[in-house]
């Protein structure tokens, strides 16, 4: 039988649907949909279905990983590029910080060869000066002198009586040029120290002591007062707080100390008064009195420069002495050297000293000694501020 025969008569059936014979027939037909290869919670799992979920469990864990791996890696690009920056950064500001400090050095060698020239030259005008007002001297003394002589001569030869009133006279007068003489020598070694020692305060606007770390004692601050809580900063307050250390406070003097105390060596602090109108900084005796009202005077144990009002000062010492200047300083440099007994005033900002106090009675510690002052304008409410 061949392709062109004709078909025998006989019965003809329809055929299956090809979907139905591939379902029935090929046992690895794929199925038509995802829906089909996860099975049904209610089915039993075959081993074919076991093999496929965990495929895709696989599947699923390897892209989550690729994903957290992308991001940690373009984390780490960004964090080396913020490396590179700032290392670049680094370098920078480190040659600017180079460059200026070796100009500030090339300005501190001109301004003491300055310095050196003026010193040595007004040195020698002083000098010159000195020696013309030695020559005098000498000159007047050995003039006093001959008439010393000339007197015990007449005295020995002449009545006594009749040269009383003359002699009493020119003894009178001799004293008081040894007097006057006396006066000029401590003037004159005055001088001859000023030309061998000055204190070159220009140089402070080069070089300046690091301020030490210092902070407000709580324990002994004015209920009144507010602390900051690093305890860099104190002002007042409009209401009294709870008192825990009712023993160290001040009371009723609205004051603070600074702590830690002193007992020796070389101390520098700064602080920040702003556009106060009026404060207390100073430094006071361990001892001094913290329930009394007292005189801040040393007497009491006190030594403190006061602000009463715009540009006028006051040094509390046994007689108050007003210091007035062209501006208020908004930053105070306080300088206690303890081997010499003295104690400095300084301002900041100008870099000049304000006032000092020499030969202090130091027998016991001293604290740094405050007071942020009464809030009388709008510009006394910002506290006074610790610098370190």
């Amino acid at each position: 039988m061949n392709c062109q025969d004709p078909f025998p008569d006989s019965v003809v059936e329809n055929n299956d649907p090809m979907s139905e014979v591939g379902q029935e027939d090929n046992p690895m037909a794929l199925p038509s949909s995802t829906q089909d290869i996860i099975p049904n919670q209610n089915e039993k799992k075959g081993p074919v279905h076991v093999c496929i979920r965990e495929c895709i469990d696989d599947k699923d864990d390897k892209s989550n990983a690729i994903h957290q791996l992308l991001q940690l890696k373009k984390s780490m690009v960004e964090l080396l590029d913020a490396y590179d920056e700032k290392m670049s950064t680094m370098h920078t500001v480190a040659f600017q910080n180079r460059e200026r400090l070796a100009q500030s050095f090339q300005d501190l060698n001109h301004y003491l060869l300055r310095e050196k020239e003026t010193q040595l030259a007004t040195g020698k005008d002083k000098e010159i000066k000195l020696v013309q007002n030695l020559d005098e001297r000498v000159l007047d003394l050995v003039r006093m002198a001959t008439s010393v002589e000339d007197m015990l001569l007449k005295l020995e030869q002449k009545k006594p009586r009749r040269w009383k009133t003359p002699a009493m006279n020119q003894i009178k007068d001799a004293k008081d040029k040894l007097r006057e003489f006396s006066r000029s020598e401590e003037n004159l070694e005055g001088q001859m120290s000023a030309v061998q020692l000055r204190e070159w305060r220009g140089l402070r606007h080069f070089v300046k002591p690091i301020p030490e770390t210092l902070y407000f004692d709580p324990q002994s601050a004015h209920p009144n007062l507010v602390l900051s809580p690093d305890l860099k900063q104190v002002k007042v307050g409009f209401f009294l707080r709870e008192i825990i250390y009712e023993k160290h406070c001040f009371m009723p003097g609205i004051y603070i100390l600074g702590k830690p105390g002193f007992h020796s060596g070389k101390h520098y602090w700064e602080v920040d008064v702003g556009q106060k109108t009026n404060w207390i900084i100073g430094v006071a005796k361990e001892s001094v009195k913290r329930k009394e009202n007292q005189d801040l005077s040393p007497t009491n144990g006190y030594w403190v420069l006061r602000k009463a009002q715009d540009h006028v000062f006051y040094c509390l010492e046994a007689s108050h002495l007003c210091l007035k200047m062209k501006a208020s300083p908004m930053r105070i440099g306080i300088y206690l050297d303890f081997s010499s007994s003295h104690l400095s005033f300084y301002n900041v900002d100008l870099a000049c000293l304000i006032f000092e106090l020499s030969d202090l009675p130091i027998e016991e510690a001293l604290f740094p000694f405050f007071c942020p002052g009464i809030p009388l304008l709008i510009e006394d409410f910002p506290p006074l501020t610790l610098i370190n």
